[in-house]
């Protein structure tokens, strides 16, 4: 349902600024498409690599050098252009969203801003225009990515090896089930710590409207304390929240090792039986971390 509340708005924006949705669309996806492609061959690389040592074969190189090079034209040519347009169209459509707002504004009668608290609608303004930015910017481009290249890394680990694809595809269900736990819990604090700071701005509005009042009624010690307060518990949230993170990087940490030893372990095995060549079984190596990028598809 979330997903679907903001693809529904994605579609609005991009309705109302027809000139930006189709070079904005191109750029983003093919800047999602990069690193996906850039791995894919690259593990291909890999594989071609190892098989020319396995098989004593020249011919294997040639298509190692061929990747190669598509893989450096992509990173250091491909992406950047695509990221400069992107992040182009989408600072165009901010302007846009800010030359609204402020028509907006110079059209509201005097009674809103007489009765309106002034602080809070610059915080939400600020707060809407940061979250189109990025919106636009950074989550649907990890949508995208997470998309091209977790599906992207289990068609390609089925053509390498169906029987290795199953054992990796077991490591990752436990992995993205623990981590989704924990990110879920990182998720809530850090709402809890936006909010806090939301109510931080509020305070700072009203301390500035109220001043005369605040001075008038000797309510300075009554008033700090309170901001302070304030202050305490959102430094107890950010605490408890670089905790977390710390523990789901440990936790990542020793997945992505078990999952290594894994898939070493298990394509050895099918490598002496015959099932797959030395090659393939490196080549997963370089993507089998595409899997877990699917568990972020849950968080956007």
């Amino acid at each position: 349902m979330k997903m679907k509340r903001k693809m529904h708005y994605i579609f609005r924006v991009l309705n109302e600024k027809k000139e930006l949705k189709s070079f904005y669309i191109l750029a983003l996806m093919i800047d999602a498409l990069v690193f996906p492609l850039a791995q894919i061959f690259t593990s291909y690389s890999e594989k071609w690599l190892v098989n020319a040592v396995e098989f004593h074969d020249r011919l294997y190189m040639n298509g190692v050098y061929i990747l190669s090079a598509v893989v450096f034209i992509l990173i250091f040519f491909v992406n950047p252009l695509a990221e400069y347009y992107k992040e182009k169209n989408v600072s165009g459509m901010v302007r846009g969203l800010k030359d609204r707002m402020a028509d907006k504004l110079l059209h509201f009668p005097l009674e809103y801003y007489t009765n309106a608290d002034r602080g809070r609608v610059l915080v939400q303004m600020t707060s809407d225009i940061d979250g189109v930015k990025s919106l636009f910017s950074w989550s649907l481009h990890r949508f995208f990515l997470a998309v091209f290249y977790g599906f992207g890394s289990v068609a390609l680990m089925v053509c390498l090896c169906w029987q290795l694809s199953i054992v990796m595809l077991i490591l990752a269900f436990f992995e993205i089930v623990c981590m989704s736990k924990v990110s879920v819990k990182i998720q809530k604090l850090s709402k809890e710590i936006q909010e806090g700071k939301d109510g931080v701005n509020n305070l700072y509005s009203a301390f500035i409207k109220c001043l005369k009042c605040i001075k008038m009624l000797s309510l300075h010690d009554i008033m700090y304390e309170k901001f302070s307060r304030v202050n305490t518990e959102i430094m107890g949230l950010q605490i408890k929240r670089v905790s977390r993170i710390a523990g789901m990087n440990v936790v990542n940490d020793f997945f992505s090792a078990v999952n290594l030893l894994g898939v070493l372990f298990a394509g050895i095995i099918l490598y002496f039986g015959g099932y797959v060549d030395l090659g393939s079984v490196m080549a997963f190596l370089v993507v089998q971390d595409g899997i877990t990028y699917m568990q972020s598809l849950k968080h956007i």
